[in-house]
């Protein structure tokens, strides 16, 4: 799995807006009104926020948008993006901007300005969340370099510990992803249950039986294996993993693989899809038997 981009939290300090390299994050309102950060970044572009707002097409601005500035003057970053968000946002627009934010900046350095924002945990899950990319199998797989998140916020360790459990979300959704993601022919029974049990070197708790009983035993038994993708939806595995230090997370097998079937809770013989012959002894069957036809 890709790790996760660097995120970390710092103590809110307008005055280094300047030297900040990157993209660096200032917010304004719906309205127009400017924050902290968006006012000292104001001053040092000689009013290009001031005019921005002014400009007609800034009515139609919505709240979640995020207008670039490249190259801002009076100031060593790269782009100035200047969000556009209410004072009370909810933690659903925060993560949408969060995902804005991050589409922008891929391995690029990121600094938001957040200042007393409550969201700014959710709006580093937004940006985790977006940061999604699956290249397992390309032939040259892209370098985006060392970028990072940075929020810059007036209660930094307060907003860190609101983001770990998040952080270990995002972490399972990649991995997730990843999962799905992967061609049939790769991930395989054998190869799934394979990917579970090393997971316990991170540290995870891997509950006994969770793995090798119920997904890897499908490819012990050729038997119930032929009727894998006709499979009846008896009731979903569910594999439970404890991350260190967070809440436990649960992964549906069932879920997980649904690009190759639904799994089976009850693999046995087949239930749907084929059966017993409607005369009895037609082609001298009486159920059905996918590895032993009938002659």
């Amino acid at each position: 799995m890709r790790p996760l981009t660097p995120t970390r939290f710092v103590e809110f300090d307008p005055k280094t807006l300047s030297d900040l390299e990157g993209r660096v994050v200032v917010q304004i309102t719906p309205e127009g009104t400017l924050g902290q950060a968006a006012r000292t970044a104001n001053r040092l572009t000689k009013g290009a926020i001031a005019r921005l707002v002014e400009a007609a097409s800034f009515e139609k601005a919505k709240a979640g948008e995020v207008i670039s500035l490249a190259w801002p003057a009076g100031m060593k970053a790269e782009a100035l993006d200047v969000l556009i968000t209410p004072r009370k946002i909810t933690p659903i627009e925060a993560r949408k901007a969060g995902a804005k934010l991050a589409a922008l900046g891929s391995g690029k350095t990121v600094t938001v300005m957040a200042g007393s924002m409550q969201r700014a945990a959710d709006l580093a899950l937004g940006m985790a969340l977006r940061d999604y990319r699956f290249d397992n199998h390309k032939s040259k797989q892209e370098e985006d370099g060392a970028g990072e998140v940075i929020i810059a916020h007036k209660n930094p360790s307060e907003m860190e510990d609101a983001y770990a459990p998040m952080a270990a979300v995002a972490e399972g959704v990649h991995m997730t992803r990843d999962l799905v993601n992967e061609p049939a022919n790769v991930l395989t029974t054998t190869e799934f249950a394979n990917r579970l049990a090393e997971m316990e070197a991170l540290g995870l708790e891997v509950f006994s039986g969770a793995a090798g009983d119920h997904v890897a035993g499908l490819a012990q038994d050729l038997e119930r294996l032929a009727h894998f993708f006709d499979a009846h939806a008896i009731a979903g595995v569910a594999v439970a993993f404890l991350f260190p230090g967070h809440l436990p997370v649960e992964v549906v097998v069932a879920l997980i693989v649904i690009h190759l079937a639904e799994i089976p809770g009850h693999a046995g013989s087949a239930q749907h899809g084929s059966g017993e012959a409607p005369v009895d002894g037609v082609f001298l069957l009486d159920r059905s038997q996918p590895f032993n036809p009938a002659p």
